[in-house]
């Protein structure tokens, strides 16, 4: 599995001649980035082309790969980890997808039971929904590398 370890969040410490962030940043911004981080280091030490946040962060990562006797397949993910599914599915309805491109909503691992009801919201918009590992082991089998 990947990024598994929930119950050990980054503590912001003060260090002398750096400053913390603002808790808001740090509890919606960094904390949530840490999958998203997480899966590009994961897809790179495969040998993967994966880019972070392209068009300044219209989605999280654009993974492309080049398959044998055929055009290069590209997938735009946006990694969400939210604690209320029904938040997010709200959000993806106001949206009516991704506002940013995405195709892929890619939730950690430790999110499993929120793809259900996830696949149903985001197939109406034309997204797939699925787990960091799920979504690793499709690209990496496309692109005839192991994930594991």
């Amino acid at each position: 599995m990947l990024y598994t370890d929930t119950e050990t969040l980054p503590e912001a410490l003060p260090a002398e001649g750096h400053k913390a962030l603002a808790r808001g940043i740090w509890r919606y911004t960094t904390v949530p980035g840490l999958p998203e981080l997480a899966l590009f280091d994961r897809l790179k030490e495969r040998g993967l082309k994966v880019d972070l946040w392209p068009g300044l962060d219209a989605y999280d990562l654009l993974v492309e790969v080049a398959l044998k006797r055929r055009k290069k397949v590209s997938f735009k993910v946006d990694v969400k980890d939210y604690t209320s599914v029904t938040t997010l599915a709200k959000l993806i309805h106001a949206q009516e997808g991704d506002k940013g491109g995405a195709e892929w909503l890619v939730v950690p691992d430790y999110r499993a039971r929120q793809v259900p009801l996830l696949s149903g919201v985001c197939e109406r918009y034309g997204m797939r929904a699925v787990t960091a590992s799920e979504f690793g082991e499709l690209v990496c089998k496309e692109a005839g590398v192991s994930w594991t």
